[in-house]
């Protein structure tokens, strides 16, 4: 199973659904996020990770992007159900947000055959696009006349 995820969210997600299951998916940066699953529920979990080297400020990022996402759902332009919950843990911040199966923002908005660099770059510059709706989305924000679940690319 890896690193176990805070006690704090894991109560949380259990007084919604039930008990759970985890897999650690990614532990890199100063950041861990699982793969939490609740009989047919499935969420990513995401928290930072106060011991690590490079952890910067994570908490701080992650109480920034649970904002993001609430400002988001506050507008209409994200399903108010994607984000599940967030909150403190005696090492920082969590957030939980519903599992959506696909392939990485990044290698999504690529052409076959891009360098994981170039790939990143083109998610980056797609996804901090500052829009009001979905005019204004950049053509690859637009495909499918959806904006992708996410307020900036990550690997989970």
């Amino acid at each position: 199973m890896g690193a176990t995820p805070p006690a704090e969210a894991v109560g949380a997600l259990e007084a919604c659904f039930g008990p759970v299951s985890y897999d650690l998916l990614s532990d890199r940066r100063g950041s861990r996020a699982w793969k939490v699953t609740a009989g047919r529920t499935r969420v990513v979990l995401k928290a930072n990770t106060p011991e690590a080297e490079r952890s910067r400020d994570k908490a701080a990022e992650m109480a920034q992007e649970d904002e993001h996402l609430l400002r988001l759902a506050r507008a209409g332009a994200l399903d108010s159900a994607y984000r599940v919950g967030a909150g403190a843990w005696k090492g920082g911040r969590w957030l939980a947000v519903r599992w959506i199966n696909g392939a990485l923002v990044w290698n999504a908005l690529s052409p076959p055959g891009t360098s994981k660099a170039a790939a990143e770059r083109t998610a980056r510059s797609c996804c901090a696009w500052p829009a009001p709706g979905p005019r204004a989305w950049p053509p690859c924000m637009r495909q499918g006349g959806r904006m992708p679940m996410c307020s900036r690319p990550t690997p989970w």
